[in-house]
């Protein structure tokens, strides 16, 4: 990853306590320009950026490839979502004891409103933008 861009998030963590990881969704070059023309049947608008170009993907796809990321987790197989968020999960569980102690928190609150209420409430992580997970309980 760019050394500035590094830079600022390991000043974000120092100065505010928020820690910030880098994900590279990996996926196959086939793969990849499969789905970008599948979008491009939904979506053909977005010819006017280049995506219907196979150089531009190649170029984009090695820039991202060449970055050093925290986590690499592969997106490669279809309808893995649920399964790519997972993992991602777990590299973050690896390396940040605030985020263990999250997830012991949030597990321990499961039990107990299962206890409470047949059902119980469900512990989630949630996209809210490009790379933001959003933990709700």
């Amino acid at each position: 990853m760019d050394p500035v861009i590094r830079a600022q998030i390991e000043e974000v963590r120092d100065a505010a306590g928020i820690e910030m990881y880098s994900v590279h969704l990996k996926v196959e070059d086939e793969n990849l320009w499969d789905r970008i023309q599948a979008r491009l049947a939904r979506e053909p608008s977005r010819e006017q950026l280049n995506e219907g170009v196979r150089a531009h993907m190649d170029k984009i796809h090695d820039r991202y490839k060449s970055f050093k990321w925290d986590f690499v987790v592969d997106n490669t197989s279809e309808g893995g979502g649920e399964i790519v968020m997972n993992e991602i999960l777990e590299n973050v569980r690896g390396v940040s004891k605030r985020f263990r102690t999250l997830s012991e928190v949030s597990e321990e609150m499961k039990r107990e409103r299962g206890n409470k209420k047949k059902g119980g409430g469900r512990a989630r992580f949630y996209p809210v933008g490009r790379g933001l997970l959003q933990y709700c309980v």
